[in-house]
C-alpha cells in the first residue's frame, strides 16, 4: 500500500469514527473502506462544503459509509419499534382472553 493510500485510508477511519461512533464503526471492514478508496478517483481537491472533509476524495468515501450505516441503524430501529408494538398487541389479546375466561368462569358458577 503506498504512503498517500495509507495517509487516506488513516483520514477515512478516523472521520468515520467521530461520525458513526464506537458501535458502528466497529462493523466497518477496513477491506472495504480500502477498495472504495482505490475505486474513488481524484487528486487532492478541496472542497470546503464537503460534509465531513475538505477532501472531496475522503469525503466521498466517508458519505459512502456513513449513509450504509446509518440506513441500517435507522432500519433496525424501525424493526424494534414493530417488534415492541406487535409485542404489546399480543399482550393486549392475551388479556383480553384472559377476562373473557374469567367472565365465562363466572357465568358458568352462576
Amino acid at each position: 500500500m503506498s504512503e498517500k493510500l495509507s495517509d487516506d485510508m488513516d483520514l477515512v477511519m478516523s472521520v468515520l469514527s467521530d461520525v458513526l461512533g464506537e458501535n458502528r464503526f466497529s462493523k466497518i471492514d477496513i477491506n472495504d473502506v480500502l477498495k472504495e478508496l482505490s475505486e474513488v478517483e481524484g487528486e487532492e481537491e478541496f472542497d470546503y462544503t464537503g460534509s465531513y472533509h475538505p477532501y472531496k476524495r475522503i469525503d466521498s468515501v466517508v458519505k459512502h459509509f456513513v449513509s450504509k450505516y446509518k440506513k441500517r441503524k435507522h432500519n433496525e430501529e424501525k424493526e424494534k419499534e414493530f417488534e415492541k408494538s406487535k409485542n404489546a398487541e399480543e399482550e393486549v389479546d392475551s388479556d383480553s382472553e384472559m377476562i373473557n375466561a374469567g367472565i365465562m368462569i363466572d357465568s358458568d358458577s352462576e
